[in-house]
């Protein structure tokens, strides 16, 4: 793509478009284009102490990493009872007996909840109808 845009242009300002392509380059992967440069241009002492530098990290981030960590990290960092034992978990209904007993099951759970929650509304509204009628009593002394 860059050459192409290269070819287009023409002028004063090619070789700073040259220039400021290269330095984007650069500057969004270092170490891959350094490593480029290596191979294109020969090894040098600088190149083979980035890749011995690469190779080193390579190798040595994930020994680290269970050094300081450890290797049984299910173990370490478990939770106990975080996750649902297999009683616990939702078993899904596979039979049609089964489908209508857990739909029965949900419909009363849902007719409770409704009901509970008409209980304090009801509630409520008498709290607030007595606070009106405190209220209204002060006002009237």
């Amino acid at each position: 793509m860059i050459p192409n845009i290269l070819r287009r242009l023409q002028g004063g300002n090619l070789e700073v478009f040259k220039v400021s392509s290269a330095l984007i380059y650069m500057s969004s992967k270092p170490l891959q284009f350094l490593s480029f440069q290596c191979f294109y241009n020969g090894l040098s002492p600088a190149c083979t102490n980035l890749f011995s530098l690469q190779f080193g990290m390579y190798v040595l981030f994930p020994i680290g990493w269970m050094y300081y960590f450890g290797t049984n990290l299910d173990d370490r960092f478990n939770v106990k009872g975080f996750w649902p034992t297999a009683e616990q978990s939702h078993k899904i209904p596979l039979d049609k007996e089964e489908i209508d007993k857990e739909l029965s099951r949900m419909r009363m759970a849902d007719a409770l909840r409704r009901e509970r929650q008409q209980k304090e509304q009801e509630a409520l509204a008498a709290q607030a109808q007595a606070q009106a009628d405190t209220q209204q009593s002060q006002a009237s002394q």
